[in-house]
């Protein structure tokens, strides 16, 4: 116990330690409103499930909470703003130059390191660097190439008209990789094979992915658990194809000899050639120069796609804007035919570009950017944000701050960016492209691309949609398909927790043997397709043994018929319980009670219920026993003469009384149910019920259970059954306060209920436990005997001579409790058919900690035990070779004692022994007694052709039928 409590204190020091190192965070949650979410987990499962990573949300916390809040994502805290001033103070610090590394990392993960994942005076140099690129002079070159690649996508556009609605976004992204290929890394890359297959532009979205996920969910930077997500490998393969092609363009142009200055011609400023050249100069390893080239590629391209697609989309919701914009296009150009745009031209398109503006503003193509505080930041506002606490700047929600924009933000409005407007607005309301030290490097560039791309299109076609500016509804995701990962993967590390959760049963499986079955069914669909036909255990301990290990479902079970085994069952403290899934489908039929209950609760019910079942309470019950045997007897004189007949239902009935007056008393006998048969099919619907419940658990689900008919017949069943024991009850305890001189277990009972050692439902319940206990194994083991000995004449004339020995009169007669002593050959033909069909052909239990069997196996706790009492009944190695024969020798005195103890176990053994066992025995004894005296039975069905089925209690596949001739 000291090395508990000792590993107690060290944990709770370490947490007060974990605390007071993050008493920063948690001051600057008091200066800062806010939404904590879960703990451990902060809003990022109503981020991820509810909000489906819809902007929304933050637009939500913001109205509530104001344009600058404090939120958390797992255990770290977020700074999330739309005000522009604090926008300015975090963009425009020494403290906050750097991105998240949590997003740079996930950025060098795929394309490795360079501008974009570059931190403080690395990144400086690096800009520094990389700035001549993108010199005005630089981007007006690139004009030919914005032109030619822009006619290509008329042609396109071209092929469009006429054909109904069409999705040009694939198309806009392949025409702008092909444009920032060839302005970025000089290659026209339409003729590779990688491209044609869209293999380059899957892999660059792969990218985008990875990075979208490891930015949101950091964790999966872990090598581990991105390779458990899959992303690994995804990441690999993508990162695979783009190298390729980098290596291919590079070497290509390591190859050309340069024989002109760099900063002489525009061309030779190209990022390529501007990284080639601080290779060469060994400025830059080579990793960096396909970095940077990878980098700006996908940098240029997706967001420019976007861009232009963004801005289609809103003129074609508004035409009369669109219609705006074309009238200034066409006064500029008098002609549709195919013009060379040059820098002048876009200058003088001053409506258009307040358009291109308003759609950056309303949908930008980077909604969200991040910094994190490499040390102590203070805001104007006075709040104090601590260092390595990430700020989020939200560009959607700040280009849609109605405290900036004015009450009609959210409206598309070119007008937003006429001069007057602009001249007031704060300079950090609007910045598409981020803003400060560390703004987008191409910004001149995606402005003067997408902007020729829309006068090219929009000057040759006019555009609409049928969908609502209104039902636009937009989502963090730079790609789609993360809630799909994210969901893939948290199945898998589901999966893994399981699968170790059950690591103990996997070890029992090398040590035990067994099949497995089907995955997460096991041997269910084989089970239920044979009609839980018993010969597939047969078959079970034939292949692998007297013990054995199954599957039923995803369940571990441990079958045996070995005596000895089942002594070390019955005989553990640990394995009293049943297995819970058995239980449960007893107690929705019949309700909790003894049959059901668990320690310490059946130990306390058994206790108190015992003294109802012993010896002498049990022979007060005689009476009962010879009146309802001699009505039997009056009902089997009708088959005499009519050939051939099913016994089974009448001696159902007969049973169903017995245990209804024994438990109930005679009232039951004024019930209409009783009498009618309906009580009697009630419990008969509950009996097969319970076995379905038990291999199909998920049928006690409601819902399942209403959609497949279960749970209707089962409240059916249930309801009339306790509306009748209920009727009974309430009668009793309301006439009188005293104990009837009726034998009836209820007067028992109820006297339980008036001392308040049991309370009214448990009542309810152990009556129906008991009715259902009783009626059915009394009939099943009565009918079996005479179908045994209607099968086997000889035996039955032996029964016959014993009985007409000690009651020579034929007809109804009175039979004692020392009447059924002496019949000792018929008690031992009694015996017999237990053994052959025992009327409860498997016990369960549940281990509830780990044992040790005598054969050496180790059982963890949580395994089912089955104990197959059918197959120890005839297991040759207690019964020897002809254990599956008829012999009723097999119960001579001298035979019993050789036998092992455990070999025969109608009613179960151990501390769970059925309670009443005596009075069933007794019951069946004297039954007959009765039936034999007065009948000879004969059947044409063989004892060969039998066919067991598993059940509550057993069934045969087809009832032998018996022909009832009267004895002299």
């Amino acid at each position: 116990m000291l090395s508990v409590h000792l590993l107690i204190a060290a944990g709770i020091l370490l947490w007060i330690r974990f605390l007071w190192s993050r008493r920063k965070l948690y001051l600057l949650s008091l200066q800062l409103p806010g939404r904590l979410g879960l703990p451990f987990l902060g809003i990022a499962a109503e981020y991820f499930i509810f909000y489906r990573r819809k902007i929304s949300i933050r637009s939500k916390f913001m109205k509530k909470y104001g344009s600058t809040l404090l939120t958390w994502m797992g255990t770290k805290p977020v700074v999330l703003t739309r005000d522009p001033k604090i926008v300015e103070d975090v963009l425009t610090s020494s403290s906050c130059t750097n991105r998240s590394p949590h997003a740079s990392n996930a950025i060098a993960d795929s394309l490795g390191p360079g501008l974009l994942t570059f931190q403080g005076a690395q990144w400086a140099e690096r800009r520094k660097q990389l700035n001549p690129s993108f010199k005005h002079n630089v981007l007006l070159s690139f004009l030919p190439i914005f032109n030619d690649e822009t006619r290509s996508l008329v042609g396109l556009f071209d092929s469009f008209v006429g054909q109904g609605e069409v999705d040009v976004l694939p198309h806009l992204i392949r025409w702008s990789f092909r444009t920032s290929t060839q302005t970025t890394l000089g290659t026209n890359v339409k003729e590779d094979e990688n491209y044609k297959n869209d293999a380059v532009l899957e892999s660059f979205k792969t990218f985008l992915t990875n990075t979208t996920l490891t930015l949101l969910m950091p964790f999966l930077q872990n090598t581990f658990l991105s390779k458990i997500f899959g992303i690994k490998k995804k990441v690999k393969r993508a990162v695979c194809t783009i190298g390729n092609l980098m290596d291919k363009i590079i070497n290509k142009k390591l190859m050309i000899e340069m024989e002109s200055s760099y900063n002489c011609d525009p061309e030779m400023n190209t990022v390529i050639h501007r990284t080639i050249e601080l290779y060469r100069k060994g400025e830059i390893p080579f990793n960096e120069l396909k970095s940077e080239c990878s980098s700006i590629v996908v940098a240029a391209f997706e967001t420019t796609a976007h861009t232009v697609y963004h801005t289609l989309i809103l003129l074609a919701m508004f035409p009369d804007i669109q219609e705006n914009v074309f009238n200034e296009i066409k006064e500029l150009f008098q002609t549709t035919e195919d013009l060379e745009i040059i820098y002048e031209d876009l200058q003088q398109l001053v409506y258009l570009d307040r358009v291109l503006n308003e759609s950056l503003r309303l949908i930008a193509p980077v909604p969200i950017i991040t910094r994190d505080t490499v040390e102590d930041l203070q805001l104007s506002n006075g709040v104090l944000i601590p260092k390595e606490v990430t700020i989020t700047i939200d560009i959607f929600n700040m280009h849609r701050n109605p405290d900036v924009w004015g009450p009609e933000a959210a409206k598309f409005n070119p007008d937003n960016f006429l001069p007057d407007k602009i001249s007031k607005m704060h300079p950090y309301a609007f910045m598409p492209f981020s803003k400060g030290r560390r703004n987008c490097i191409g910004w001149r560039y995606g402005l003067m691309s997408s902007k020729l791309a829309l006068v090219k299109i929009l000057m040759n076609f006019e555009l609409s949609t049928s969908f609502r500016y209104e039902d636009l509804d937009f989502v963090d995701n730079m790609v789609e398909m993360l809630t799909l990962q994210i969901l893939k993967g948290a199945a898998i590390l589901l999966w893994i927790y399981f699968l170790w959760s059950r690591r103990r049963f996997y070890r029992m499986m090398l040590q035990v043997p067994g099949p497995m079955g089907l995955p997460f069914i096991g041997l269910a669909s084989e089970y239920l397709r044979l009609k839980r036909n018993l010969n597939l255990r047969t078959r079970f301990f034939d292949t692998y043994g007297q013990t054995g290990m199954a599957w039923i479902g995803i369940t571990p079970v441990l079958v045996t018929c070995e005596p000895k085994i089942l002594e070390d069952i019955f005989m553990s403290p640990h394995c009293t319980e049943r297995s819970s899934v058995v239980d449960k489908a007893i107690s929705s039929c019949v309700g909790p009670g003894l049959l059901t209950l668990r320690d310490p609760h059946w130990h306390e019910r058994r206790k108190l219920l015992s003294p109802s079942f012993k010896n002498q309470a049990i022979l007060s019950f005689v009476p009962i026993l010879n009146d309802e045997s001699n009505s039997l007897l009056t009902s089997l004189d009708r088959f005499v003469g009519q050939g051939e007949k099913n016994l089974l239902p009448d001696l159902n009935n007969w049973s169903f009384k017995i245990a209804a007056q024994i438990t109930m008393g005679s009232d039951v006998r004024n019930q209409a149910n009783y009498n009618n048969g309906n009580l009697m099919q009630n419990y008969k619907a509950l009996n097969e019920l319970i076995p379905i419940g038990v291999v199909m658990p998920w049928l006690r689900n409601k819902c399942i259970g209403k959609l497949s008919g279960f749970e209707k017949t089962r409240l059916e069943a249930t309801s009339q059954a306790n509306s009748f024991i209920k009727d009974i009850i309430d009668k009793k305890l309301s006439s009188s306060s005293e104990t009837s001189s009726e034998p009836a277990l209820i007067d028992r009972i109820l006297d339980l209920v008036r001392r308040g050692d049991l309370s009214y439902d448990d009542v309810m319940g152990e009556f129906s436990n008991i009715i259902f206990a009783a009626s059915d194994t009394l009939s099943i083991t009565v009918n079996n005997v005479l179908s045994l000995l209607a099968m086997f004449p000889e035996i039955q004339d032996k029964v016959f001579e014993e009985l007409i020995e000690l009651f020579p009169e034929v007809g109804e007669f009175e039979v004692s409790h020392r009447d059924l002593e002496k019949l000792v050959y018929l008690d031992q033909v009694l015996h017999e058919a237990m053994r052959l069909i025992p009327a409860v052909p498997l016990l369960i239990r549940q281990t509830s900690q780990d044992i040790q069997l005598s054969n050496g196996f180790h059982i963890p706790e949580g395994v089912t035990l089955m104990i197959d009492i059918f197959h120890t009944h005839r297991n040759k190695d207690v019964w020897g070779p002809n254990a599956g024969a008829f012999n009723p020798d097999n119960f001579l005195p001298e035979n019993r004692r050789e036998r092992h103890p455990y070999g025969y176990l109608p009613f179960s053994k151990g501390k769970k022994t059925c309670m009443g066992y005596k009075l069933s025995l007794i019951s069946a004894k004297l039954t007959l007694a009765k039936i034999l005296r007065n009948y000879k039975l004969s059947a044409k069905f063989l004892f060969k052709d039998l066919q067991f089925i598993d059940n509550t209690t057993i069934k045969l596949a087809e009832q032998p039928l018996l022909e009832v001739e009267r004895r002299s």
